[in-house]
């Protein structure tokens, strides 16, 4: 009996709570957090473009019936049309059956929020970091980032991120987990949300390749050229997505936005020349004027290192490679997917509208967790540890003192 309960004590002590009482803290943080906004957490969003596209589906339509003028809509052929990868109206789809127009936005974006955060942890706790380490990680990189502004709003524009971002972080704990289709699949999913996002798939790729021509098995070759069920999934996804957009605009790479009002008004909605316009405004400091008042830039960002100090861990360990050497094949693929995502988004008229900190940075967050996790286990240093404190106290900040 005595032996029994021992063993039973044992099991008890082994299991890792950390992860579930973080979860529900973050719950209990949301929920106070939308009541001081004045809102609540099963409040739906006024820029639910993704619930008005289910709708429209459900009615047999893939446009909308009418212009609703503070949404991006595209105008094509007389018809007003969502201008957003569609992947998230398949994830509300559900949802129009129980609440109709009403979606709890704010509860899908809590979601998103825990399933991120879940997926961080994981990877830590893989990489055999201990608990307190992992939560500390996990919650610097999601909610010390625009990210948590974010998730306040279940917004088009929100949605889309948080969505694109939740696939990229379980993206990246299925390759460490050698879950190689898995992976890919996710990163199809990631590319219906914000398309540049498809770059993730060549640091995984590389991983990929890396594991099996390593493998010592003799079918590691077979491995590399099986195609299973999840990468037919995965590839059928990209073809969906080209059909569903020739069937809108008779071209399978136009989401919608080059029909966009504010697009058909001389300017291009990608061109070399926004660059150095975009780097000047990501440049935007923020300072206290007198009486301690605190300005910051809230059209198309400022200082991305401010608001997403996880940049910051990169550079001083993309630093600290270079000293010792240590930079690997995977490591050099994921700064370079990420530097051209950069590069992307730099070509884009504007750096995210309205907003808290550099939002459209927070694409380039998983590429950065990716690098990390692949660097050799670092231990984690008190610096480390109040950029993290820092990064999510400023974040708090932001999702109160910021909305749309």
């Amino acid at each position: 009996m005595f032996q029994k309960i021992r063993a039973i004590r044992a099991k008890i002590s082994r299991l890792d709570f950390a992860l579930p009482f973080l979860l529900i803290l973050i719950v209990i943080l949301f929920i106070l957090m939308h009541d001081l906004r004045g809102g609540t957490l099963l409040d739906s969003s006024a820029y639910n473009s993704y619930t008005r596209q289910a709708l429209a589906w459900r009615s047999g339509q893939m446009h909308l019936q009418e212009n609703v003028k503070w949404l991006e809509l595209a105008i094509f052929e007389g018809e007003y049309w969502v201008s957003f990868p569609p992947v998230p109206s398949v994830f509300m789809l559900p949802l129009t059956f129980i609440f109709g127009m009403n979606t709890p936005d704010n509860v899908v974006m809590l979601a998103l929020v825990l399933l991120s955060v879940t997926a961080a942890y994981l990877c830590c706790k893989d990489r055999g970091y201990s608990s307190g380490q992992s939560t500390l990680v996990a919650v610097g990189v999601v909610l010390g980032s625009n990210l948590f502004n974010m998730s306040m709003e279940g917004a088009v524009w929100f949605m889309a991120q948080s969505f694109s971002f939740c696939f990229c972080m379980w993206a990246i704990y299925g390759a460490i987990k050698g879950r190689f289709c898995i992976a890919l699949l996710l990163v199809a999913l990631a590319l219906g949300c914000r398309p540049f996002c498809v770059l993730l798939a060549l640091p995984l790729f590389a991983m990929f390749l890396q594991k099996t021509l390593t493998d010592s098995d003799k079918s590691a070759w077979k491995k590399l050229l099986k195609v299973d069920m999840t990468v037919l999934a995965a590839i059928l996804i990209g073809l969906a997505l080209m059909l569903y957009n020739f069937a809108r605009f008779n071209n399978g790479f136009e989401f919608g936005h080059s029909y966009l009002p504010e697009f058909n008004r001389g300017e291009a909605q990608f061109s070399l020349s926004y660059i150095l316009r975009n780097l000047k405004g990501l440049c935007s400091m923020v300072s206290l004027s007198e009486g301690a008042v605190l300005n910051f830039t809230k059209f198309n960002g400022f200082f991305p290192l401010i608001a997403n100090p996880i940049f910051i861990i990169l550079i001083v360990e993309a630093v600290k490679c270079t000293r010792r050497r240590e930079w690997t094949l995977i490591n050099l693929i994921t700064m370079g997917a990420m530097l051209l995502n950069f590069l992307f988004l730099l070509c884009h008229r504007t750096f995210g509208g309205h907003q808290f900190g550099a939002r459209y940075m927070v694409d380039l967050i998983p590429y950065t967790f990716l690098f990390l996790i692949c660097l050799p286990k670092r231990k984690i240093h008190s610096w480390t540890t109040a950029v993290f404190a820092f990064s999510f106290i400023f974040n708090l900040y932001g999702a109160l003192a910021v909305e749309l």
